[in-house]
């Protein structure tokens, strides 16, 4: 037992850790987190699923629980993203899908409130590349369990979507 007690005491390092002083970089609110005065929060990791019709090059929806949520879109988890769970208890969520193409286009948010009942979301398509697969583009992102529609607004048109 002496021997034992004697072993563990001889393992024991008399060296004393070095502390490093960790610097931690400041976080600055980005277009990508507020857009407005409002919070934004984007829900990566999923993918509109092929059922889902297009009678228009971009299709909106806005969905306040997780069966609508499962209609219109499926989980994409890779090695190497992680999946962003909506949560229902306090969020609706909203998604901006552009039809599938061999050449996509890539939605770029340029305004996001929500005040009041409504969410207003306006955005721009961009030109996608030509691609061997037919793919489409999504945005999809929380928006307050309040607000009960949406606009969503491109150019001169606004298109307005009720949460379902």
């Amino acid at each position: 037992m002496i021997f034992i007690a004697g072993v563990l005491f001889a393992c024991e390092s008399p060296k004393k850790k070095e502390l490093k002083e960790v610097k931690v970089p400041k976080i600055e609110k980005t277009e990508k987190t507020t857009l407005g005065a409002t919070r934004f929060e984007e829900l990566n990791g999923y993918f509109v699923e092929n059922d889902v019709g297009f009678d228009r090059d971009v299709e909106f929806v806005a969905v306040s629980s997780l069966d609508e949520f499962n209609k219109y879109f499926g989980t994409a988890k890779t090695m190497n993203n992680e999946v962003t769970p909506p949560d229902f208890d306090k969020f609706n969520v909203a998604a901006i899908m552009v039809k599938p193409s061999k050449k996509p286009g890539k939605i770029k948010l340029t305004k996001y409130i929500s005040e009041g009942a409504k969410t207003i979301v306006g955005f721009e398509i961009l030109p996608g590349i030509e691609l061997n697969f037919t793919s489409g583009g999504l945005l999809l992102f929380e928006i307050p369990k309040s607000r009960t529609n949406v606009d969503f607004i491109s150019n001169k048109d606004t298109i307005n979507v009720p949460v379902k």
